[in-house]
């Protein structure tokens, strides 16, 4: 869930970012002015955040699939 949220935001902030690029304006992180590459290749660096999460947690309920599914299985012989 979070990784989703994670995608959502960084969309809004890119979104929001390319309009005041498009408007004159610019972006500055910690007071450091931001080219529009580089506001681009930093939300480019959260969505491989954000899929790198993803992907933890698609990983790991894949394997408590395979726990559980083990799980019945040896419940099963024991019957």
């Amino acid at each position: 869930m979070g990784a989703i949220v994670g995608y959502l935001i960084t969309t809004g902030i890119l979104i929001w970012g390319l309009s005041l690029y498009q408007a004159g304006d610019a972006v500055a992180l910690f007071g450091i002015v931001l080219t529009k590459q580089v506001f681009i290749y930093a939300c480019l660096f959260w969505y491989g955040v954000d899929t790198y999460e993803l992907l933890k947690i698609v990983g790991s309920e894949s394997q408590d699939i395979e726990e559980e599914t083990s799980m019945d299985t040896s419940t099963q012989e024991n019957l």
